[in-house]
């Protein structure tokens, strides 16, 4: 009775072949276009810009393959602060230095002479005909507080050589922050003195000799406490090797160091997520099929997100490092 049944059964697929076995695979999903929006507030600049694009479907099956953007340029796209000041930012063309991909400069909206405020909360309202309004928020982090707890290392770190040890007390706001140790200086080339700068690792190793060395440098970090300042630490050796490294890439006058610089940068819980999506799992020891996204945009797809950077000095000793230079 069952070998009938099945007999039967396979007799009807035959004459009645399922709908789904007649059409063509294929891994895309219906494509339908949204607005992309781009937009990261910084107090390291009193210029802030908004990238607009819309999204776009492939011929084949790699994004990768499509070589010409797709900016929009007909949105009206205002910025307002919870302070009450607001600005509405202007279609510009910015340069765009690599152009593997895409040939044609990068298309922004700008907003001059703007430095945004800590503490403050930003809408971001835009309009473009046709399309449906969109709106996002971000607040900026207020202003928190970075030193280096044995600050007085900076000048003779053969004499004390303990690690550097930084504290950050972070703003309420900040979800994820970003320590870096930089040494200012002013070098000589081609007969004009520039201001330049260099950062210190976290860590080296396989290290050679002065120029040649694995170097660890800081990531960008959940905050693992809400009240207690957050820590970061640089090896004492690492630091000494930068310098080391700087003094034997100059000549002996043509070098003067200037100071030390510990940077915080506090960056808010939109900001830090999109990052986190888009970083977290590209690692070694990960195989991920899936490509999860975070958005903050209503009405759209993107990012609207915010950090605050705030800098402690130490001044040093122009001549600071000759005695670790190569040789």
């Amino acid at each position: 009775m069952i070998a009938r049944l099945v007999i039967v059964l396979g007799s009807i697929a035959l004459l009645f072949p399922l709908p789904g076995c007649e059409e063509p695979f294929s891994p895309k999903g219906p494509f339908e276009e949204s607005l992309v929006v781009y937009a990261i507030l910084s107090n390291k600049s009193d210029t802030q810009y908004v990238r607009l694009y819309t999204t776009y479907n492939p011929s084949g099956f790699d994004p990768l393959e499509r070589t010409t953007d797709t900016p929009v340029t007909d949105a009206d796209v205002v910025l307002q602060s919870s302070r009450g000041t607001s600005g509405a930012l202007n279609d510009t063309m910015i340069v765009r230095w690599d152009k593997s991909r895409y040939q044609s400069d990068i298309r922004a909206y700008v907003l001059n002479n703007h430095r945004v405020e800590q503490g403050s909360t930003y809408t971001l309202r835009i309009t473009s005909p046709g399309r449906d309004p969109v709106e996002a928020t971000a607040r900026v982090p207020e202003i928190g507080s970075v030193s280096i707890e044995n600050s007085f290392a900076l000048s003779q770190p053969d004499r004390f050589p303990e690690n550097f040890v930084v504290r950050a007390r972070l703003s309420s706001v900040a979800l994820g922050y970003y320590v870096r140790f930089v040494i200012d200086y002013d070098i000589k080339r081609g007969g004009i003195w520039r201001s330049e700068s260099i950062e210190v690792p976290e860590s080296i190793a396989d290290v050679v000799d002065c120029r040649t060395y694995r170097a660890v440098y800081p990531r960008l970090t959940r905050r693992a406490f809400r009240n207690d300042p957050e820590s970061a630490v640089f090896e004492n050796r690492a630091y000494q090797q930068t310098l080391g490294k700087l003094w034997g890439d100059a000549g002996d006058d043509s070098l003067r160091v200037r100071q030390a610089r510990v940077e915080l940068m506090q960056v808010e819980p939109h900001l830090y997520r999109y990052y986190n999506v888009v970083n977290g799992f590209q690692d070694e020891r990960s195989i991920r099929s899936d490509e999860p996204d975070y958005s903050n945009i209503k009405g759209a797809v993107g990012i609207f997100g915010a950090f605050f950077s705030q800098s402690t000095i130490y001044e040093l000793p122009p001549t600071m490092g000759f005695q670790y230079r190569c040789r």
